[in-house]
């Protein structure tokens, strides 16, 4: 499965990850493409619906290894960070993100301050 430059892979067993990966590596290669090593990954057992956080890496070639995430690693899929206690949210990052953009935008002083007022304001306090 993918989306723009994330690409997710399943399978039920070790060995057919190591597996997929290898297909994936292939299919990559033939256009020219690559996989970029210094990326993490995690696994998600399906049956118990749980992060799985074992730290011994299992995708690896002669190019390099993709270690594994650990239970307090996050990554940030599609804008929000993910990690295996869930989405992680904070207010600080929110207001820091909806700051600048407030900021950025070509708005007049009275529009940014109805903006902060009515918007951010009760958005971070909720």
């Amino acid at each position: 499965m993918a989306y723009a430059d994330d690409i997710i892979l399943f399978s039920k067993t070790e060995s057919g990850l190591k597996q997929n990966f290898k297909i994936l590596e292939d299919q990559l290669a033939l256009c020219g493409l690559n996989i970029n090593y210094r990326k993490r990954y995690s696994r998600i057992n399906s049956k118990r619906k749980k992060w799985v956080c074992n730290p011994k890496p299992i995708l690896k070639n002669d190019q390099g290894t993709i270690t594994a995430l650990t239970i307090n690693d996050t990554y940030k899929y599609l804008g929000v960070k993910i990690g295996a206690l869930g989405a992680i949210h904070t207010p600080k990052e929110d207001y820091i993100k909806a700051m600048e953009n407030i900021t950025k935008a070509p708005l007049k002083r009275q529009q940014r301050l109805k903006i902060l007022r009515e918007h951010l304001i009760p958005k971070l306090l909720h």
